[in-house]
């Protein structure tokens, strides 16, 4: 006899575009979370965006990242960031591990 090929289930495709929507939501919420914090204190902005994957503790990175970003974070804030001497104790790594000073 021949066996029937049964196609992928409807349910697991809808499932993948459920589970992709929400993804994006969450990273939408987050995204907005840490353009909130960032206004309020670049560090802890910062060190959220690094946290959730936005960017990475890396200055090229973060440029980028605030050059696609740049309509939606504070201005102000960005400037701070970019105008600090390049060899600023402003990002460091500790102990192996990445952090951005309080």
């Amino acid at each position: 006899g021949t066996e029937d090929v049964k196609p992928p289930s409807q349910d697991s495709a809808a499932n993948k575009i459920v589970d992709a929507f929400e993804r994006k939501e969450t990273q939408q919420k987050n995204f907005e979370t840490g353009v909130v914090k960032f206004t309020l204190s670049l560090k802890q902005g910062l060190q959220f965006f690094i946290e959730n994957g936005f960017t990475k503790l890396d200055a090229a990175e973060i440029a980028k990242f605030f050059h696609e970003h740049k309509d939606r974070l504070d201005k102000t804030q960005i400037g701070e960031v970019l105008g600090r001497e390049p060899d600023s104790s402003f990002i460091k790594v500790k102990k192996g591990e990445e952090a951005i000073d309080p």
